[in-house]
């Protein structure tokens, strides 16, 4: 997948926040950002978008990020693959390390963002390719093995 093609979800609490993120995310070449201001109807559109990333400000809804992050988890698809990056004044406050024990892979300083965002994305979107393809080999390895457990468990009821 290339960066044009990845689809990244923004959610933020504050309409500039997220065109801020929005706008960076277009510098950096991907075109298919959807920004989403609150979590009002936020469930239906993650399930309807199907994103590769979302990005989400820690404090978008009265749950904080870790709230959302958890109702999106369950919400029925992505799972874990779906990588979730908030953003926050305060990456090293206790709000944040909830949120990355909810599941965030990153928490981003807003002071930082304009540096970090796209890096973050980009390295999102490669690990989550890299698992999947670690995931698909080992599925591999494991059918080629019980194959040949098949045709040796064959083998040895023939002879």
């Amino acid at each position: 997948m290339t960066r044009r093609d990845a689809h990244v979800l923004v959610v933020a609490d504050l309409e500039a926040d997220a065109l801020a993120a929005e706008q960076l995310l277009a510098e950096a070449g991907y075109d298919n950002v959807d920004v989403r201001i609150g979590t009002d109807g936020l469930i239906r559109d993650y399930l309807t978008l199907r994103p590769e990333v979302v990005v989400l400000d820690l404090f978008t809804d009265i749950t904080g990020g870790a709230g959302v992050i958890q109702q999106l988890r369950s919400a029925g698809w992505g799972g874990t693959e779906v990588p979730f990056m908030i953003v926050t004044d305060d990456v090293t406050s206790e709000h944040t390390q909830v949120a990355v024990d909810a599941g965030a892979r990153t928490a981003i300083d807003r002071s930082k963002l304009a540096s970090r965002l796209a890096p973050e994305v980009s390295s999102a979107l490669s690990n989550r390719d890299l698992a999947a393809s670690l995931k698909r080999e080992r599925e591999q390895h494991i059918e080629s093995l019980l194959a040949d457990r098949t045709v040796d468990l064959a083998s040895a009821q023939v002879a």
